[in-house]
């Protein structure tokens, strides 16, 4: 395409900008106004994978949404068909200065300040795309999409080709989207959260740093290990190791808490949660999207290890229901009534209540008549252990016999957003999960914890923790 071509009878090209992947971006001239535009055009001749027309078309579409003074803002969208081929075009303002990486090639060495305000002007345009609804991933955040003027300060972030909204994690399946070395370990996988532009943040920090790609810095343990190769403060560094965590988990949840913390408005120990990571003999499993978190919790045949409790209640619920069984055999119509009722609430729960209080008042009955007359031929430990497993009942508010039969059985539990809000249902599970029993959303069943191990209470009350906080 020459310098002097005219495309869509409005944009004169003047000089290629640069070139990546599929696309190539022309400097140009918008005729109708007299301005200077980029046009990022893409020929479908060629082109090995139709995903990247998918991907082209979804960055004009989410680009048309966007309006923030540090993205270019969008002009035009439109394909002209040849013989033989077909040309899309994207048109935006023409974002002025150079790229980071340019300046970096060209011997410019910014001072440790300069790399902060960059970072929170980052911050602030990451923070604008991730309270878009749905949230706007970037994907490709690197020295070469950012436009910076050393003489002003100012930026752009460019080059949205990589652009990923919440709504469809899922359409680039298993292809790797990114640029290697500031790639996050997530994108590796084919996936994408909305600390994945953070950890991209922290690497194109690390190089206007060092002036090295971050992927020649030594690493430890699958980390970058860059502090032997900056020279700035222990704060700063101690923030930027943060942004580059390889367990997602472990970083900043969101552009806004890592603002707050670059500001000093917020401590660095608030996002302290390395030492609480999945026990590795757990087969739990958790897993979330834009709208719900998932625990999978398996049976306890498939499970590796439960809490020791389980194998003290396992026994003692055995002993109960056998003892039941026993007396329904022998007692009068009263002891009778009182362990059907029994039954029929360990397997069909009553949210009123209502079952306990009759459930109750025939035990009172069923006693009653036991201490008063002597031809039950009902041993004195029988009523002794309907007794004392009522009184735990009771005190625990833990039906034990129901939370066993649950425990033999698959479990899920849904954290899920409604009308603004969460469920009842799972504030509850986050606000008493040592007081109270979690309800799943299913059934409005009691869960199990009392199976779960410590360690995996700690673990998913972290992973509930971190969930709640990052949908606030």
């Amino acid at each position: 395409m020459k310098t002097t071509t005219t495309i869509g009878d409005r944009y004169s090209i003047e000089y290629k900008l640069g070139q990546g992947g599929s696309s190539i971006t022309y400097g140009a001239i918008d005729n109708k106004t007299n301005q200077q535009v980029a046009i990022k055009a893409l020929s479908l001749k060629g082109l090995e994978d139709w995903k990247k027309i998918e991907l082209f078309e979804r960055e004009a579409k989410i680009l048309q949404q966007l309006n923030h003074p540090a993205i270019p803002k969008y002009i035009d969208y439109f394909q002209i068909e040849t013989e033989g081929n077909v040309y899309f075009y994207i048109v935006q303002q023409l974002a002025p200065g150079q790229s980071l990486a340019h300046l970096i090639s060209e011997g410019w060495q910014p001072e440790e300040t300069k790399v902060k305000n960059i970072a929170e002007q980052i911050l602030d345009v990451l923070i604008y795309l991730q309270q878009l609804t749905p949230p706007v991933i970037h994907r490709d955040i690197k020295p070469q999409n950012i436009i910076y003027q050393p003489d002003t300060g100012k930026l752009f972030l460019v080059d949205f080709g990589a652009v990923q909204d919440t709504y469809h994690h899922t359409v680039m399946g298993s292809t790797v989207v990114g640029t290697y070395g500031y790639m996050a370990p997530e994108q590796y996988r084919g996936g994408a959260v909305l600390s994945t532009d953070l950890y991209s943040l922290g690497c194109t920090l690390l190089f206007l740093l060092t002036g090295e790609s971050p992927a020649e810095l030594p690493q430890k343990k699958l980390k970058i290990n860059f502090r032997n190769a900056v020279n700035i403060k222990r704060d700063f560094a101690n923030w930027i190791d943060k942004l580059i965590e390889p367990n997602v988990n472990n970083r900043f949840p969101k552009a806004e808490s890592a603002l707050l913390v670059l500001h000093e408005k917020q401590s660095l120990e608030d996002y302290h949660n390395e030492a609480i990571v999945k026990p590795r003999y757990s087969s739990i499993k958790i897993s979330q999207d834009s709208k719900k978190l998932i625990i999978d919790i398996p049976s306890f045949a498939e499970r590796k290890r439960v809490s020791i409790a389980f194998y003290f209640w396992l026994l003692w619920v055995g002993l109960s229901i056998l003892n039941r069984v026993a007396i329904l055999l022998s007692a009068i119509w009263i002891g009778k009534i009182y362990i059907i009722i029994w039954f029929y609430n360990v397997i069909f729960p009553d949210k009123k209540n209502n079952g306990l209080i009759i459930q109750y008042l025939f035990l009172i009955l069923f006693i009653v008549a036991f201490m008063l007359g002597h031809s039950l031929s009902i041993p004195l430990f029988s009523m002794y252990l309907i007794i004392i497993d009522t009184f735990l009942e009771f005190i625990l508010q833990q039906n034990f016999v129901r939370q066993l039969l649950l425990a033999l059985l698959a479990t899920r539990i849904t954290f899920k957003k409604y009308k603004g809000d969460y469920f009842t249902i799972a504030r509850k599970a986050f606000n008493f999960w040592h007081k109270k029993n979690f309800k799943y959303i299913t059934n409005n069943t009691p869960l199990p914890r009392v199976f779960l191990t410590p360690q995996e209470q700690i673990w998913l009350q972290a992973e509930i923790d971190r969930y709640l906080k990052n949908k606030n």
